[in-house]
């Protein structure tokens, strides 16, 4: 490789390096303007104005503005045990899901309306996440016995540009209990995790399409083991990697690179909730949402005190240019040698 464009490679290397060292761990304060659950929690994602919507388990709210300790309810009738909304990537269409009852809507946070007739209807769906604006991943899980907490968790994947919408399973086996599962949109990468185990996995988002295609699901045991963590599952990736995993006693941060957890982090300080996630890249603001059921019920949102693992897209844009003006001058710099 020539001198030039290797210096040209050192920098860019630098640069991205530079860019993915990790944020200590965010300090959490509780987010007093965050609606409270009315069944067994909240669930959240992040809208693609940067804003948090949030599922009560009966009406869906909508923060005010970026950065705001304040929601608004803008829709209500979508009754049931608030497991989904995932936000699909057009920043405005969402998948709302009812857990236990396999109740499904689509909802527009552009127009928002009470619940009419469900989409479908599923069963024991736990957590969602869109891998292309027409294909939705559900985890559920399924009662297999004989003991009444016997289940076994499996991936279906649902396509919404059917007439009727088609559901078919994709990743089999996965194991007892469903947890969450974030889409690592560079790489195209599904991360999984084992609910009960907290073993976590990694699919390509070609393979999932192609079980579904093909109607031919991927067993849990072949997929990559990416490591053991929290067993809420990781429901967040930031744009400098690192992976934040729900569950119960706090959120653990993990980084992708070194598949090694960076710490967890208690935003309630009790101890006591366990934890679902979400992230606003608009302001690096990491949202948990928790559930306590003992000693008494209650549900808490936590917002992080500052910003984490903020890269503003400025900065992107700006290494890839500089990255990119630094290979052209070392590219002509070596034709202008060779002539």
């Amino acid at each position: 490789m020539n001198t030039h464009v290797k210096c040209a490679y050192a920098a860019l290397c630098l640069i991205i390096s530079t860019a993915a060292i990790a944020d200590p761990l965010p300090s959490f304060s509780e987010q007093t303007g965050f609606p409270a659950s009315t069944a067994f929690g909240v669930v959240a994602d992040t809208l693609g104005d940067g804003r948090f919507i949030a599922y009560d388990g009966t009406n869906i709210w909508i923060q005010d503005a970026v950065s705001a300790n304040a929601y608004t309810n803008v829709a209500t009738g979508y009754t049931g045990d608030p497991a989904i909304i995932a936000v699909n990537p057009d920043g405005h269409t969402c998948l709302v899901g009812a857990g236990f009852t396999g109740e499904l809507w689509l909802f527009d946070a552009n127009a928002p309306a009470d619940a009419g007739a469900p989409l479908l209807t599923s069963g024991s769906d736990f957590f969602g996440e869109w891998i292309n604006a027409t294909q939705v991943v559900v985890d559920r899980a399924f009662f297999v016995g004989p003991g009444p907490f016997d289940f076994e968790a499996e991936l279906i994947l649902i396509d919404i540009s059917t007439m009727v919408p088609t559901v078919r399973t994709v990743v089999s086996a996965k194991g007892g209990a469903s947890a969450m599962c974030v889409l690592d949109s560079f790489l195209q990468v599904l991360y999984l995790t084992d609910g009960l185990t907290g073993e976590t996995r990694t699919i390509a988002v070609p393979d999932i399409v192609n079980a579904y295609n093909t109607s031919t699901p991927v067993a849990w045991s072949t997929l990559s083991t990416f490591g053991t963590f929290s067993t809420g599952g990781p429901g967040a990736l930031t744009p400098e990697r690192t992976l934040v995993f729900g569950g119960f006693g706090g959120l653990q941060f993990v980084d992708v690179a070194s598949a090694t957890s960076d710490g967890l982090v208690d935003p309630s300080g009790t101890g006591t909730f366990n934890f679902l996630v979400a992230y606003s890249e608009a302001d690096g603001r990491v949202l948990g949402t928790g559930a306590q059921f003992s000693p008494s019920f209650d549900t808490k949102g936590f917002i992080s005190d500052s910003m984490f693992d903020f890269l503003p897209a400025s900065g992107i844009v700006g290494m890839i240019l500089l990255s990119g003006a630094l290979v052209a001058v070392a590219l002509r710099r070596k034709v202008l040698r060779a002539s």
